[in-house]
């Protein structure tokens, strides 16, 4: 995804960048035959009488030019700079717009959209995986309270406990989260297997501990003893 997207901004840029280059000089050209336009009006007010029809020609020839110039910039771009308007920001305006319906540009931002849709339904299809892959391990009860969602009756009652099988379980999530969905499902069937060796290997330390207190007779700690057949 990160190729369309340097290709999209690559391509706007570049388009955006020889069309306010194009429009910016026809603008100047229109603004330069405006200034010139004024400066013979100018003239023609300060002409002496022997000059005034020569700079009433000049006046005439400007104007026309101001005009032709203005309805090819209009043609071309649709519209032309106005008196009000500076010209590199109208130039700006009409890059975004020329930009925006360039072919080359809409076909790069398509295949970018694309590309994005594409890894947001993909990171969704491997979320759902992961979750999925969660439940077939841990089992659904377990699974919901991993992935954030606790329900404690009492919260006052071990909550040493609450918060130690919490940070656990943010761990888990974030070990599953940063793997691809096929190593998950080894890493997860893997921890299983640790934890189930490691609940056995407890069970059988708990049961061999109760056997050494109760003693080879089987008896408990704190029952009488005495030799056999024989009452105390």
């Amino acid at each position: 995804m990160a190729q369309a997207k340097e290709l999209a901004e690559h391509t706007r840029q570049t388009v955006a960048a020889e069309v306010e280059r194009q429009a910016r000089a026809d603008g100047q050209e229109l603004v330069h035959a405006r200034a010139h336009f004024h400066a013979a009006r100018e003239e023609a007010r300060a002409a002496r009488f022997g000059r005034k029809r020569a700079a009433a020609r000049n006046i005439i020839a400007a104007e026309e030019s101001v005009e032709k110039i203005d309805q090819r910039v209009s043609q071309t771009w649709g519209t032309a700079p106005s008196l009000l308007r500076p010209v590199a920001e109208w130039a700006q305006t009409i890059a975004t717009e020329h930009a925006d319906a360039h072919p080359e540009v809409r076909a790069a931002e398509q295949a970018l959209s694309e590309a994005e849709t594409t890894k947001q339904q993909t990171a969704e299809r491997q979320a759902a995986e992961r979750d999925r892959l969660t439940v077939q391990v841990y089992g659904a009860e377990q699974a919901r309270q991993m992935r954030g969602t606790f329900r404690i009756l009492n919260p006052r009652a071990d909550a040493e406990h609450a918060r130690k099988r919490a940070a656990e379980a943010r761990r888990v999530i974030a070990e599953l989260d940063a793997r691809p969905v096929a190593e998950a499902a080894d890493w997860l069937t893997q921890r299983r297997e640790q934890q189930r060796v490691e609940r056995e290997a407890l069970q059988a330390r708990q049961e061999a501990l109760a056997r050494r207190h109760a003693g080879p007779t089987g008896t408990g700690p704190d029952q009488p003893r005495g030799r056999p057949g024989l009452g105390l």
